[in-house]
């Protein structure tokens, strides 16, 4: 149930401007759009320990509007929440950032979903974000 008409968006920032932004996003989008759902979270599972070259970026879990810099791509934005569609930019977010930022991206995203929608929310917390939690902090 949506609480409100903000949305939840995911944005990764290319700090270098060196990775492709919205191409490389669609990209890794499209590879993952027909995966099932209990493939998407086995996937964000295994990319908890998957090293991926280290480069510099950063994310952001956003609620509502914000203003996008030059190397800010938006990998996620809705305001009702496709539970598939979340996922799929979940794991396309994890690849493009560093392994140590993958779980503290799964429990920012759990902790903005709780603002947006208390369903998604439960859920997500049971499939994944209470896994992380346990396991990495």
């Amino acid at each position: 149930m949506i609480t409100d008409n903000r949305k939840l968006s995911l944005i990764w920032e290319d700090i270098l401007i060196e990775h492709g932004g919205e191409e490389t996003v669609e990209i890794l989008k499209n590879e993952y759009a027909s995966y099932s759902i209990e493939h998407l979270l086995e996937f964000a599972t295994s990319l908890l320990k998957l090293n991926t070259e280290n480069h510099p970026c950063r994310y952001q879990v956003r609620i509502g509007d914000f203003l996008l810099s030059d190397q800010d791509t938006i990998v996620y934005s809705q305001n009702e929440i496709d539970y598939q569609d979340l996922l799929i930019a979940l794991v396309t977010l994890m690849m493009l950032i560093n392994v140590e930022q993958r779980p503290y991206l799964i429990l920012d995203l759990a902790k903005s979903l709780r603002e947006i929608d208390r369903e998604v929310s439960d859920r997500f917390a049971k499939d994944l974000a209470e896994k992380v939690y346990r396991q990495y902090i």
